[in-house]
């Protein structure tokens, strides 16, 4: 993973295989001997030589595709993101970011490590748990000064109350990618609208 970071993804399922795969075969005798311990870090000591190698020369979306297609769906959800976040935001802007409500295994309090990983612009990031109100989102927004926010609540009440709120109450147009709302919320920061009018 250190070596190939955008893999990390794929490596982790397939080291999850490898290991789910030798305990089965172990069995669950309470009599276990350092050999049999070291069977999986061995296991997977080799499938990363041989994997690292082999994925050189490999594109990684299609063999996450291959893999594991709803793992595939997130990582380029969460890569448009990220490519939407280049796009309109500058090192010098923050940005709020809620967690992706299509990644379930990752903690809502931090940021999906692929998005992180295609972020290239480096603006500040404040993570922000999926489930929020409009009204917190909002809040959370003036507060902290934020520039951008990208919204992935759940698809649902959440997503008309948080979405309809920006669009429908703020007239804000939302940049869309899959997964992911982006909005440029620097007319609803109390500094930034009075640097806007004195500038223009």
């Amino acid at each position: 993973m250190v070596l190939l970071p955008s893999w990390a993804t794929l490596q982790a399922v397939g080291v999850t295989r490898v290991v789910a795969a030798v305990k089965a075969k172990r069995g669950n005798s309470p009599s276990r001997n350092k050999l049999a311990e070291s069977v999986p870090v061995f296991v997977t000591i080799c499938v990363i030589v041989l994997a690292s190698s082999y994925l050189y020369i490999r594109h990684y979306e299609d063999v996450l595709k291959k893999v594991s297609e709803s793992m595939w769906i997130g990582s380029s959800y969460s890569r448009e993101s990220a490519d939407a976040v280049n796009e309109h935001a500058t090192s010098e802007d923050r940005v709020l970011v809620t967690s992706f409500y299509y990644w379930h295994n990752i903690d809502p309090r931090e940021v999906c490590p692929v998005f992180v990983y295609y972020l290239s612009t480096d603006p500040a990031v404040l993570p922000v748990p999926r489930g929020q109100s409009f009204e917190k989102l909002v809040e959370a927004v003036k507060r902290n000064e934020i520039d951008w926010a990208l919204l992935s609540p759940s698809p649902g009440e959440n997503a008309r109350d948080v979405f309809g709120g920006f669009v429908d109450k703020l007239g804000l147009e939302p940049h869309k990618v899959r997964g992911a709302w982006l909005f440029d919320t620097t007319s609803l920061v109390g500094g930034h609208t009075e640097q806007i009018r004195h500038e223009g």
